[in-house]
Protein backbone atom coordinates (compact mmCIF):
# COMPACT_ATOMS: atom_id res chain seq x y z
CA UNK A 1 0.00 0.00 0.00
CA UNK A 2 1.20 3.68 -0.75
CA UNK A 3 3.06 5.63 2.05
CA UNK A 4 0.79 8.24 1.89
CA UNK A 5 -2.66 6.50 0.91
CA UNK A 6 -1.52 4.88 4.70
CA UNK A 7 -1.01 7.94 6.27
CA UNK A 8 -4.29 9.36 4.55
CA UNK A 9 -6.16 6.56 6.33
CA UNK A 10 -4.48 6.69 9.65
CA UNK A 11 -5.74 10.29 9.67
CA UNK A 12 -9.22 10.01 8.55
CA UNK A 13 -9.78 6.92 10.91
CA UNK A 14 -8.77 9.63 13.67
CA UNK A 15 -11.18 12.10 12.31
CA UNK A 16 -14.10 9.24 12.11
CA UNK A 17 -13.02 8.64 15.61
CA UNK A 18 -13.46 12.24 17.02
CA UNK A 19 -17.25 12.00 15.58
CA UNK A 20 -18.10 8.92 17.53
CA UNK A 21 -16.53 10.10 20.51
CA UNK A 22 -18.61 13.38 20.08
CA UNK A 23 -21.50 10.96 20.33
CA UNK A 24 -20.10 8.61 23.08
CA UNK A 25 -19.42 11.65 25.21
CA UNK A 26 -22.88 13.32 24.60
CA UNK A 27 -24.92 11.70 27.72
CA UNK A 28 -22.02 12.61 29.79
CA UNK A 29 -21.96 15.96 29.83
CA UNK A 30 -23.45 18.94 28.60
CA UNK A 31 -23.29 20.73 25.36
CA UNK A 32 -20.51 22.73 26.49
CA UNK A 33 -18.96 20.54 27.96
CA UNK A 34 -18.87 18.22 24.94
CA UNK A 35 -17.54 20.50 22.64
CA UNK A 36 -14.40 21.12 25.17
CA UNK A 37 -13.94 17.22 25.65
CA UNK A 38 -13.94 17.07 21.93
CA UNK A 39 -11.25 19.59 21.65
CA UNK A 40 -9.39 18.52 24.56
CA UNK A 41 -8.88 14.63 22.83
CA UNK A 42 -8.83 16.42 19.40
CA UNK A 43 -5.79 18.53 20.09
CA UNK A 44 -4.18 17.08 22.53
CA UNK A 45 -0.44 17.04 22.57
CA UNK A 46 -0.13 13.22 22.81
CA UNK A 47 -2.28 12.80 19.80
CA UNK A 48 -0.40 15.44 17.36
CA UNK A 49 3.00 13.79 18.86
CA UNK A 50 1.86 10.65 16.56
CA UNK A 51 0.65 12.95 13.78
CA UNK A 52 2.94 11.54 11.45
CA UNK A 53 2.82 7.77 12.60
CA UNK A 54 1.89 4.87 10.24
CA UNK A 55 0.03 2.79 13.57
CA UNK A 56 -2.39 0.75 15.05
CA UNK A 57 -3.63 3.68 17.47
CA UNK A 58 -6.12 5.64 15.51
CA UNK A 59 -7.49 2.33 13.79
CA UNK A 60 -7.94 1.01 17.28
CA UNK A 61 -9.49 4.49 18.62
CA UNK A 62 -12.31 4.28 15.85
CA UNK A 63 -12.89 0.86 16.19
CA UNK A 64 -13.40 0.04 19.96
CA UNK A 65 -15.31 3.77 20.91
CA UNK A 66 -17.59 2.26 18.14
CA UNK A 67 -18.03 -0.62 20.45
CA UNK A 68 -18.16 1.21 23.54
CA UNK A 69 -20.92 3.24 21.81
CA UNK A 70 -22.85 0.27 20.35
CA UNK A 71 -23.06 -1.49 23.57
CA UNK A 72 -24.20 1.45 25.53
CA UNK A 73 -27.12 1.40 22.84
CA UNK A 74 -27.67 -2.01 22.79
CA UNK A 75 -27.89 -2.09 26.79
CA UNK A 76 -30.35 0.93 26.61
CA UNK A 77 -32.49 -0.47 22.92
CA UNK A 78 -33.37 -3.95 24.59
CA UNK A 79 -36.03 -5.67 26.76
CA UNK A 80 -35.32 -7.48 29.86
CA UNK A 81 -33.46 -10.61 28.54
CA UNK A 82 -34.24 -10.65 24.62
CA UNK A 83 -31.43 -12.46 22.39
CA UNK A 84 -31.20 -9.06 20.35
CA UNK A 85 -29.31 -11.50 17.50
CA UNK A 86 -28.85 -7.93 15.45
CA UNK A 87 -26.97 -5.90 18.44
CA UNK A 88 -25.74 -9.40 19.59
CA UNK A 89 -23.63 -9.69 15.94
CA UNK A 90 -23.07 -5.64 15.79
CA UNK A 91 -21.30 -6.01 19.06
CA UNK A 92 -19.59 -9.16 18.59
CA UNK A 93 -17.82 -7.90 15.61
CA UNK A 94 -16.92 -4.53 16.60
CA UNK A 95 -14.85 -6.27 19.77
CA UNK A 96 -13.48 -8.52 17.44
CA UNK A 97 -12.37 -6.15 15.13
CA UNK A 98 -10.93 -4.06 17.91
CA UNK A 99 -9.17 -7.04 19.41
CA UNK A 100 -8.04 -7.62 16.02
CA UNK A 101 -6.44 -4.48 15.24
CA UNK A 102 -4.80 -4.93 19.17
CA UNK A 103 -4.32 -7.96 21.25
CA UNK A 104 -5.52 -5.45 23.74
CA UNK A 105 -8.99 -5.09 22.72
CA UNK A 106 -9.80 -8.03 25.00
CA UNK A 107 -10.31 -5.40 27.59
CA UNK A 108 -13.62 -5.16 25.61
CA UNK A 109 -15.38 -7.73 26.20
CA UNK A 110 -14.05 -8.30 29.77
CA UNK A 111 -15.95 -5.50 30.52
CA UNK A 112 -18.81 -5.86 29.03
CA UNK A 113 -18.93 -9.57 30.59
CA UNK A 114 -18.18 -7.33 33.95
CA UNK A 115 -20.87 -4.46 33.02
CA UNK A 116 -23.12 -6.70 32.47
CA UNK A 117 -22.30 -9.36 36.12
CA UNK A 118 -22.29 -5.79 38.17
CA UNK A 119 -26.05 -4.94 36.53
CA UNK A 120 -27.78 -8.96 36.55
CA UNK A 121 -25.24 -10.62 38.37
CA UNK A 122 -25.29 -13.39 35.66
CA UNK A 123 -25.00 -13.32 31.97
CA UNK A 124 -28.23 -12.12 30.39
CA UNK A 125 -29.17 -14.15 26.50
CA UNK A 126 -27.73 -11.38 24.49
CA UNK A 127 -24.56 -11.51 26.73
CA UNK A 128 -24.31 -14.99 26.17
CA UNK A 129 -24.92 -15.21 22.06
CA UNK A 130 -22.95 -11.59 21.85
CA UNK A 131 -19.85 -13.70 23.69
CA UNK A 132 -20.36 -16.91 21.70
CA UNK A 133 -19.91 -15.03 18.11
CA UNK A 134 -16.91 -12.88 19.52
CA UNK A 135 -15.59 -16.31 20.82
CA UNK A 136 -16.38 -18.31 17.20
CA UNK A 137 -14.27 -15.15 15.90
CA UNK A 138 -10.98 -15.35 17.95
CA UNK A 139 -11.25 -19.21 17.61
CA UNK A 140 -11.55 -18.91 13.86
CA UNK A 141 -8.39 -16.00 13.99
CA UNK A 142 -6.22 -18.31 16.14
CA UNK A 143 -6.57 -20.92 13.66
CA UNK A 144 -6.75 -19.61 10.24
CA UNK A 145 -4.75 -16.33 10.74
CA UNK A 146 -2.45 -16.14 14.41
CA UNK A 147 -3.04 -16.95 17.57
CA UNK A 148 -2.01 -14.28 20.42
CA UNK A 149 0.65 -16.58 21.88
CA UNK A 150 3.52 -13.90 21.43
CA UNK A 151 1.87 -11.22 23.91
CA UNK A 152 1.22 -14.02 25.95
CA UNK A 153 4.84 -15.09 26.10
CA UNK A 154 5.34 -11.62 26.88
CA UNK A 155 3.64 -11.46 30.19
CA UNK A 156 5.92 -11.83 33.11
CA UNK A 157 3.47 -11.10 36.25
CA UNK A 158 5.13 -10.45 39.25
CA UNK A 159 4.18 -7.69 42.05
CA UNK A 160 7.91 -6.01 41.45
CA UNK A 161 6.60 -6.07 37.46
CA UNK A 162 2.95 -4.85 37.89
CA UNK A 163 4.23 -2.21 40.42
CA UNK A 164 7.24 -1.14 38.00
CA UNK A 165 4.92 -0.68 35.05
CA UNK A 166 2.16 1.13 36.98
CA UNK A 167 5.35 3.73 38.07
CA UNK A 168 6.11 3.76 34.64
CA UNK A 169 2.73 4.25 32.93
CA UNK A 170 1.46 6.99 35.48
CA UNK A 171 5.08 8.82 34.28
CA UNK A 172 4.31 8.58 30.77
CA UNK A 173 0.55 9.71 31.87
CA UNK A 174 2.56 13.43 32.32
CA UNK A 175 3.59 13.31 28.64
CA UNK A 176 -0.57 14.04 27.75
CA UNK A 177 0.74 17.16 28.69
CA UNK A 178 4.06 18.25 27.39
CA UNK A 179 4.49 21.89 26.45
CA UNK A 180 7.64 22.60 25.08
CA UNK A 181 8.94 24.87 27.54
CA UNK A 182 9.10 22.96 31.06
CA UNK A 183 9.02 19.33 32.25
CA UNK A 184 8.20 20.50 36.21
CA UNK A 185 5.21 22.18 34.69
CA UNK A 186 3.96 19.53 32.79
CA UNK A 187 4.40 17.30 35.49
CA UNK A 188 2.66 19.44 38.18
CA UNK A 189 -0.22 19.91 35.86
CA UNK A 190 -0.58 16.34 34.92
CA UNK A 191 -0.69 15.53 38.44
CA UNK A 192 -3.13 17.89 39.22
CA UNK A 193 -5.56 17.23 36.39
CA UNK A 194 -5.66 13.54 37.36
CA UNK A 195 -7.13 14.41 40.69
CA UNK A 196 -10.26 15.48 38.88
CA UNK A 197 -10.35 12.20 36.81
CA UNK A 198 -9.68 10.56 39.96
CA UNK A 199 -12.77 12.03 41.43
CA UNK A 200 -14.71 11.63 38.39
CA UNK A 201 -13.74 7.82 38.23
CA UNK A 202 -14.34 7.40 41.99
CA UNK A 203 -17.82 8.74 41.73
CA UNK A 204 -18.89 6.78 38.69
CA UNK A 205 -17.73 3.34 40.66
CA UNK A 206 -20.30 4.43 43.12
CA UNK A 207 -22.98 5.03 40.88
CA UNK A 208 -22.32 1.63 39.44
CA UNK A 209 -19.66 0.11 37.41
CA UNK A 210 -20.12 0.82 33.85
CA UNK A 211 -19.01 -0.05 30.62
CA UNK A 212 -16.36 2.64 30.12
CA UNK A 213 -15.50 2.00 33.84
CA UNK A 214 -14.37 -1.64 33.46
CA UNK A 215 -13.16 -1.05 30.51
CA UNK A 216 -10.81 1.28 31.50
CA UNK A 217 -10.22 -1.23 34.69
CA UNK A 218 -9.31 -3.88 32.59
CA UNK A 219 -7.51 -2.06 29.74
CA UNK A 220 -5.14 -0.98 32.79
CA UNK A 221 -5.25 -4.05 34.60
CA UNK A 222 -3.86 -5.68 31.10
CA UNK A 223 -1.33 -2.97 30.45
CA UNK A 224 0.75 -3.28 33.75
CA UNK A 225 0.76 -7.19 33.70
CA UNK A 226 2.20 -7.37 30.01
CA UNK A 227 5.78 -7.48 30.10
CA UNK A 228 6.27 -4.43 27.47
CA UNK A 229 7.18 -0.78 28.73
CA UNK A 230 5.46 0.99 25.75
CA UNK A 231 5.03 4.79 26.89
CA UNK A 232 2.42 7.05 26.07
CA UNK A 233 1.38 4.77 23.15
CA UNK A 234 0.07 2.10 25.67
CA UNK A 235 -2.47 4.85 27.26
CA UNK A 236 -3.54 6.61 23.97
CA UNK A 237 -6.74 4.15 23.53
CA UNK A 238 -8.02 5.67 26.60
CA UNK A 239 -6.75 8.77 26.96
CA UNK A 240 -10.15 9.62 25.55
CA UNK A 241 -11.88 8.63 28.79
CA UNK A 242 -9.18 9.93 31.30
CA UNK A 243 -9.52 13.67 29.70
CA UNK A 244 -13.02 13.11 29.74
CA UNK A 245 -13.47 12.33 33.67
CA UNK A 246 -11.40 14.77 34.21
CA UNK A 247 -13.78 17.38 32.97
CA UNK A 248 -16.80 15.48 34.72
CA UNK A 249 -14.49 15.82 38.03
CA UNK A 250 -13.74 19.90 37.17
CA UNK A 251 -17.33 20.08 36.36
CA UNK A 252 -18.54 18.73 40.28
CA UNK A 253 -15.82 21.14 41.63
CA UNK A 254 -17.33 24.03 40.09
CA UNK A 255 -20.43 22.57 41.17
CA UNK A 256 -19.58 23.65 44.69
CA UNK A 257 -18.12 26.55 44.37
CA UNK A 258 -19.03 30.09 44.88
CA UNK A 259 -19.56 32.19 41.08
CA UNK A 260 -16.38 34.18 41.85
CA UNK A 261 -14.17 31.37 42.67
CA UNK A 262 -15.97 29.26 40.20
CA UNK A 263 -14.41 31.88 37.10
CA UNK A 264 -11.12 32.39 38.99
CA UNK A 265 -10.38 28.40 38.92
CA UNK A 266 -11.60 28.08 35.22
CA UNK A 267 -9.51 31.16 34.26
CA UNK A 268 -6.49 29.56 35.50
CA UNK A 269 -7.18 25.94 34.75
CA UNK A 270 -7.73 27.17 31.29
CA UNK A 271 -5.21 29.32 30.57
CA UNK A 272 -2.70 26.56 31.71
CA UNK A 273 -4.62 24.17 28.82
CA UNK A 274 -4.12 26.98 26.16
CA UNK A 275 -0.43 27.64 27.11
CA UNK A 276 0.14 23.66 27.51
CA UNK A 277 -1.48 22.87 23.99
CA UNK A 278 0.04 25.89 21.96
CA UNK A 279 3.19 24.89 23.47
CA UNK A 280 2.76 21.60 21.90
CA UNK A 281 2.36 22.28 18.84
CA UNK A 282 5.98 23.68 18.71
CA UNK A 283 7.33 20.70 19.38
CA UNK A 284 8.74 18.89 16.35
CA UNK A 285 7.14 15.24 16.02
CA UNK A 286 9.12 12.89 17.66
CA UNK A 287 9.46 10.71 14.77
CA UNK A 288 11.06 13.27 12.80
CA UNK A 289 14.61 12.21 13.81
CA UNK A 290 14.11 8.59 12.71
CA UNK A 291 14.63 7.19 9.29
CA UNK A 292 11.70 7.08 6.67
CA UNK A 293 11.19 3.74 4.95
CA UNK A 294 11.22 5.15 1.75
CA UNK A 295 15.00 6.34 2.78
CA UNK A 296 17.86 4.23 0.53
CA UNK A 297 19.11 2.76 4.11
CA UNK A 298 15.79 1.86 5.38
CA UNK A 299 15.12 -0.15 1.80
CA UNK A 300 18.51 -2.07 2.05
CA UNK A 301 17.71 -3.24 5.46
CA UNK A 302 13.99 -4.60 4.49
CA UNK A 303 15.98 -6.14 1.90
CA UNK A 304 18.92 -7.66 4.03
CA UNK A 305 16.13 -8.91 6.37
CA UNK A 306 14.11 -10.45 3.32
CA UNK A 307 17.06 -12.24 1.74
CA UNK A 308 18.60 -13.07 5.18
CA UNK A 309 16.54 -14.67 7.64
CA UNK A 310 13.40 -16.79 7.70
CA UNK A 311 10.23 -16.08 7.82
CA UNK A 312 9.30 -17.68 11.35
CA UNK A 313 12.28 -15.42 12.71
CA UNK A 314 11.41 -13.43 15.50
CA UNK A 315 13.40 -10.15 15.07
CA UNK A 316 12.96 -7.14 18.11
CA UNK A 317 13.08 -3.63 17.06
CA UNK A 318 11.41 -0.85 18.57
CA UNK A 319 9.38 0.05 15.82
CA UNK A 320 7.87 -3.78 15.18
CA UNK A 321 5.12 -2.80 12.70
CA UNK A 322 6.91 -1.16 9.94
CA UNK A 323 9.50 -4.13 9.91
CA UNK A 324 6.81 -6.45 9.85
CA UNK A 325 4.72 -4.51 7.56
CA UNK A 326 7.56 -4.10 4.95
CA UNK A 327 9.69 -7.56 5.36
CA UNK A 328 6.56 -9.97 6.79
CA UNK A 329 8.46 -11.07 9.76
CA UNK A 330 6.92 -11.32 12.84
CA UNK A 331 8.42 -8.48 15.08
CA UNK A 332 8.65 -7.80 18.93
CA UNK A 333 10.29 -4.91 20.87
CA UNK A 334 11.88 -4.18 24.19
CA UNK A 335 10.43 -2.63 27.05
CA UNK A 336 12.31 1.73 26.19
CA UNK A 337 13.74 1.41 29.92
CA UNK A 338 13.80 -1.85 31.19
CA UNK A 339 16.73 -3.10 32.78
CA UNK A 340 19.73 -5.30 30.34
CA UNK A 341 18.75 -8.73 32.87
CA UNK A 342 15.07 -8.40 31.88
CA UNK A 343 15.73 -7.29 28.04
CA UNK A 344 18.12 -10.63 28.26
CA UNK A 345 15.37 -12.49 29.74
CA UNK A 346 12.48 -11.60 27.07
CA UNK A 347 14.50 -12.28 24.25
CA UNK A 348 15.32 -16.09 25.72
CA UNK A 349 11.75 -16.36 26.42
CA UNK A 350 10.45 -15.20 23.47
CA UNK A 351 13.55 -16.92 21.16
CA UNK A 352 14.00 -13.83 19.48
CA UNK A 353 16.50 -14.41 16.67
CA UNK A 354 17.79 -10.88 15.27
CA UNK A 355 17.99 -7.45 17.13
CA UNK A 356 17.86 -4.44 15.21
CA UNK A 357 19.83 -1.10 16.42
CA UNK A 358 19.66 2.30 15.30
CA UNK A 359 21.01 5.80 17.10
CA UNK A 360 17.05 6.29 18.28
CA UNK A 361 16.21 2.95 19.60
CA UNK A 362 15.03 3.98 23.31
CA UNK A 363 17.85 2.95 26.31
CA UNK A 364 17.11 -0.53 26.54
CA UNK A 365 18.43 -1.68 23.05
CA UNK A 366 21.79 0.37 24.25
CA UNK A 367 22.33 -1.36 27.02
CA UNK A 368 21.58 -4.91 26.03
CA UNK A 369 24.23 -4.52 23.68
CA UNK A 370 26.38 -3.41 26.13
CA UNK A 371 25.84 -6.19 28.69
CA UNK A 372 26.22 -9.30 26.61
CA UNK A 373 28.39 -8.37 23.15
CA UNK A 374 29.30 -12.08 23.27
CA UNK A 375 25.76 -12.98 22.37
CA UNK A 376 24.72 -10.52 19.66
CA UNK A 377 26.39 -10.56 16.11
CA UNK A 378 26.31 -8.32 14.12
CA UNK A 379 25.55 -9.16 10.33
CA UNK A 380 24.15 -6.13 8.67
CA UNK A 381 25.30 -2.33 8.88
CA UNK A 382 24.91 0.54 6.96
CA UNK A 383 24.42 4.65 7.74
CA UNK A 384 21.16 4.07 10.16
CA UNK A 385 20.89 0.14 11.16
CA UNK A 386 22.91 -2.13 12.09
CA UNK A 387 21.23 -5.99 12.48
CA UNK A 388 22.68 -8.64 15.17
CA UNK A 389 22.15 -12.20 15.18
CA UNK A 390 20.88 -12.97 18.88
CA UNK A 391 22.68 -16.56 20.66
CA UNK A 392 26.77 -18.02 20.01
CA UNK A 393 28.13 -15.78 17.00
CA UNK A 394 28.52 -18.50 13.73
CA UNK A 395 29.03 -15.59 11.75
CA UNK A 396 32.29 -12.84 11.57
CA UNK A 397 31.03 -12.16 7.75
CA UNK A 398 29.06 -8.35 8.36
CA UNK A 399 27.15 -6.69 5.23
CA UNK A 400 28.00 -3.38 4.90
CA UNK A 401 25.72 -1.89 2.59
CA UNK A 402 25.55 1.93 1.37
CA UNK A 403 27.60 2.75 4.65
CA UNK A 404 28.38 6.60 4.33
Amino acid sequence: MNLRLMKAVTVATFAIFLTIFALWVRPLVSARQRIAAVALVGLSPAFWSYRDLISSEFPYLMISFLALLAIRRAHSDRKQDDWRPKWAVAVALLMYAAYATRTIGIALPIAFVIAELQVRRRLSRFALLTISILGGCVLLQAALLTSPTGYVSAAHITLGSVARNAWFYTKSLTYAWQNGFSKPVQVVLAFFLTGFAGLAFAQRIRRGASVDVCYLLAYVAILFAWGAQIGIRGLLPILPVYLTYILLGMSDVCARLGNRTKLSFLAVTVACLLVTYAGSLRLRPWQDSMANVQDAPAQELFSFIRAQTSPTDLLVFSKPRSISLFTGRPTTSLGPDESASDSAEFLKRTRAKFLIQTAWNPPAYGRLLASAPETLTEVFRNRDFQVFRIGPANTNQTARAGIR
